[in-house]
């Protein structure tokens, strides 16, 4: 996991996924839809966080 944290794809990934996360609390709360932006951003997030995970061995 520690060379998986150094890969910058790894790193893109977690802001994205924490600001689609925070968007969609604020939505759900709000009652409020946001063009599914939140959607967006965390499933982008989370695929550049697993992309990033995957080429750890490399």
């Amino acid at each position: 996991m520690n060379k998986a944290v150094r890969n910058p794809l790894f790193l893109i990934g977690i802001p994205l996924a924490f600001l689609g996360v925070s968007v969609g609390i604020k939505d759900l709360l709000e009652g409020q839809m946001v063009g599914f932006s939140a959607l967006g951003l965390l499933i982008q997030g989370l695929a550049f966080m697993l992309a990033g995970w995957l080429q750890r061995k490399r």
